[in-house]
């Protein structure tokens, strides 16, 4: 009774804090519980990092660490760790892409009111559809792993409409209207003929 006691994480800060474990060896012990899928452990950018890189930036323990709220409470960093995985992807299987964002998008609606959960989903296909690397090629699937947070809250809204209906008015201001309907398409080619669909509402609801 009385007697304070130490999870294991704690028990690495603690040792690590206190000069009784070397910083490095603490965060490398950290990283081998991420790659064995413990959970609740927040997020250390470079501990993650180095948890990703001894995987080989495979969707493994890192990325499943991403299905935790707890992990997003971060923020922005976060969103950058994810993107930079996203990267290490590219010359992969496209499944490989969905497999570290589907397990972003349920982080990202676990424990949140509908509408929260929704906007969360739209701000990360946003930022997804405006990246570099996205093609036509891979739009599907980086869709397929956002609508992954859609199957665990079946109460959250798509976020294809909201999110075409942003990036075609952006686009619009910057090409103008014929220029505009053409990327919108062109990013949307691969996809479900629903998803084209939806497309072709938000070009003709200007």
């Amino acid at each position: 009774m009385g007697v304070p006691t130490f999870g294991t994480l704690d028990l690495l800060h603690h040792l690590a804090a206190s000069g009784q474990l070397d910083i490095q060896l603490a965060q490398t012990a950290e990283a081998s519980l991420i790659r064995n899928y413990h959970v609740e452990l927040g997020f250390d950018p470079d501990v993650m990092t180095f948890a990703a890189t001894l995987d080989g930036w495979a969707p493994a323990g890192a990325a499943f660490a991403l299905t935790r709220s707890y992990t997003w409470t971060a923020g922005e960093p976060v969103m950058q760790f994810l993107l930079t995985a996203l990267t290490h992807q590219l010359d992969r299987s496209p499944y490989e892409i969905r497999n570290w964002i589907a397990p972003a998008a349920i982080g990202l609606v676990r424990d949140l009111d509908d509408a929260s959960a929704a906007g969360n989903l739209q701000i990360l296909l946003g930022r997804l559809i405006t990246q570099p690397w996205m093609r036509p090629d891979r739009f599907p699937v980086a869709l397929a792993g956002v609508r992954q947070g859609t199957t665990e809250r079946h109460d959250t809204a798509d976020p294809l409409l909201p999110v075409l209906t942003n990036l075609h008015k952006n686009l619009v201001a910057q090409h103008g209207n014929v220029l505009a309907r053409q990327l919108l398409l062109a990013l949307v080619k691969n996809a479900s003929a629903e998803d084209r669909r939806t497309a072709v509402r938000v070009i003709l609801s200007i």
